[in-house]
């Protein structure tokens, strides 16, 4: 335990904190005053300075309380306006996008892969890079990091993968305790191989239209704690 989490402790003991969240408010106040003693620090400030000024914070922990509180709420909305909301659309309208080419397209093109015919459609392969484009964009417009804009982009392939996750397995236990068999999915592979195929349809195409928004500035946020 650092000296500045031991005074911060000292000075905090006094608090009404709830059992759960004592270890984290300290935890988040000491490493806050310890990132305000670095750049004091780093300006020219002498270490006994710097660590009276950062304590100088502490003069009302309530206030304090409230602002990393605040700090917290505000982080988990730039998180939701970042990643979780564009991501939510962008694969939402990937899959709507295919329910209408599908019914508009009556001849998709299709492909021999592993034993087995896979279709698809142009039109919405370049509706995904469009798609992978718009979310990377949107998620780079709302601060997101460069991580957070492919996972955006990657939506539609992220739903594709959970779905297998969660039914492939679901399906194989019923199909063997039902029809006392090996089940469908393990004796044809080729139904995995179809569902990887699948996300890749997905991903590539999202990841062309991303790539020229994956890398740039962001929107700068203030800090909620200064």
């Amino acid at each position: 335990m650092s000296d500045i989490e031991q005074r911060v402790r000292h000075v905090l003991s006094k608090l009404q904190l709830k059992k759960g969240e004592r270890e984290e408010v300290f935890a988040e106040i000491a490493d806050h005053l310890e990132l305000v003693v670095q750049e004091l620090v780093a300006t020219g400030v002498q270490q006994e300075d710097a660590v009276r000024e950062a304590f100088a914070h502490l003069d009302r922990p309530k206030q304090l309380m409230k602002r990393i509180q605040g700090a917290k709420e505000s982080g988990m909305d730039d998180r939701f306006r970042r990643l979780w909301l564009p991501g939510i659309i962008v694969g939402f309208l990937a899959y709507a996008s295919q329910m209408i080419i599908l019914r508009l397209v009556p001849w998709p093109s299709s492909v021999h892969v592993f034993g087995q015919y896979y279709s698809y459609t142009w039109e919405w392969i370049f509706a995904v890079v469009g798609l992978g484009a718009f979310g990377a964009w949107w998620s780079r417009q709302m601060g997101g990091s460069v991580r957070e804009r492919i996972v955006v982009a990657l939506a539609p392939a992220e739903i594709m993968a959970a779905a297998i996750a969660v039914m492939l397995p679901l399906d194989c236990v019923i199909e063997a305790w039902i029809d006392r068999s090996v089940p469908y999915a393990i004796r044809h592979p080729q139904v995995l191989v179809a569902g990887i195929l699948w996300m890749l349809h997905c991903a590539v195409p999202a990841m062309l239209g991303a790539m020229p928004f994956l890398f740039g500035n962001t929107i700068k946020r203030t800090e909620a704690i200064s």
